[in-house]
């Protein structure tokens, strides 16, 4: 009971003051789009940064908890697009995007503070690796899904546009620059910090 008061309780308080807010209207029409960005290209990827830019890359490598979650994201992600396609007569990408939305774990947003407040700041770190891996799980989904929906001249195109897309993704950005600056071993500065 008392790790539900102290963990749990207060991310869903969270949640329920956004809630309120919204159904109030305190912060605007935008508000929700806004914070939105706020976290997705800011806070969360200045978090990445910041828990690996001082971590000793041997950490990061543990092939047992990166197989484990891989395997049972794509397991859950198989399965619930079969289920689609002999359910709900799926096309093929719409079985992907059913098996992505039945797979995929909300490791970013939620996951990331849970697991911070759960087991401390060294929880950090295998929840990043789960947001990274939750976030290429993404690309793996949208790849059949924007080719089905192309013609066959234009699937280079497309193709290019989604590295573009990953590349750029500051889910992604963040922790593989925090990783090059971690090689240097120059950590953070304490204002940076």
């Amino acid at each position: 009971m008392q790790a539900f008061l102290d963990i749990v309780l207060p991310i869903f308080a969270i949640v329920g003051v956004g809630y309120a807010c919204g159904k109030l209207r305190l912060l605007g029409p935008g508000s929700s789009e806004a914070l939105n960005g706020f976290v997705y290209w800011v806070a969360l990827p200045a978090l990445m940064f910041q828990v690996m830019a001082g971590v000793d890359l041997a950490k990061i490598y543990n092939p047992a908890f990166i197989i484990g979650f891989s395997g049972a994201l794509a397991a859950t992600w198989a399965i619930a697009g079969i289920v689609g396609m002999v359910l709900f007569r799926l096309t093929a990408s719409e079985a992907s995007m059913h098996g992505l939305n039945g797979a995929y774990p909300n490791s970013g947003y939620m996951g990331i503070p849970l697991a911070i407040a759960a087991f401390g700041d060294e929880a950090a770190l295998p929840a990043i690796v789960a947001a990274i891996i939750s976030v290429l799980s993404i690309t793996l989904a949208i790849i059949p899904i924007e080719i089905s929906r192309q013609e066959k001249s234009q699937i280079f195109k497309v193709i290019g546009k989604i590295i573009l897309a990953v590349i750029t993704n500051p889910m992604l950005v963040a922790p593989f620059a925090a990783l090059v600056w971690a090689a240097t071993g120059l950590g953070l500065a304490e204002p940076v910090e």
